[in-house]
């Protein structure tokens, strides 16, 4: 192996390191939001669903409130949100329904992946937009507004689309699903 290949290969390590540690950071920043929003301590939770081990991303202690944490990757270069990272976010929301809580949140830390997929949802076919029902989602925005930087690696992001009344429309729908 010559030395350019070692370098991409390190390349590649620090990056899925710089990933792992800003994941990390961001469950935790969330889990202090959601400690102080709802007055328990949230943690990390690996569950068994059928013969499938999933990892949630925050369950609060008495294990009456799941959280899935979005992150802000999978906006495609048009700025929408890409099919992979949707079909994602709706696994994470199966898994979610399967659990025996009062409340089951997905939290979003980036406003525009937020309303790319509250827009998504509003615009499908019932069979796909049922989906979310008895699902709560949640903005928690990590990020340095003034800058449009991502809170933790300073990222640039495109900023989202003026849908001013879509958060109405979305606080409408959600209710009709409960």
């Amino acid at each position: 192996m010559n030395s350019e290949e070692k370098h991409f290969i390190n390349q590649r390590k620090m990056q899925k390191t710089i990933t792992r540690d800003t994941i990390v950071k961001q469950r935790r920043a969330v889990a202090r939001i959601l400690e102080s929003k709802f007055g328990m301590n949230f943690r990390t939770k690996k569950i068994t669903v059928g013969n499938q081990t999933f990892v949630i991303d925050l369950m609060s202690e008495d294990g009456s409130i799941a959280a899935k944490i979005v992150n802000p990757s999978g906006i495609t270069s048009q700025g929408t949100i890409s099919s992979t990272k949707f079909q994602s976010i709706l696994s994470s929301t199966l898994v979610l329904k399967s659990l025996d809580c009062k409340r089951r949140l997905v939290v979003f830390t980036n406003p525009h992946m937020y309303e790319e997929f509250a827009w998504s949802i509003r615009i499908a076919p019932e069979p796909i937009s049922s989906t979310m029902k008895k699902i709560e989602m949640m903005l928690i925005p990590l990020l340095d507004v003034h800058e449009c930087n991502d809170f933790f690696n300073g990222s640039k992001k495109r900023i989202f689309r003026n849908r001013s009344y879509m958060e109405k429309d979305l606080n409408d729908k959600q209710d009709d699903l409960k």
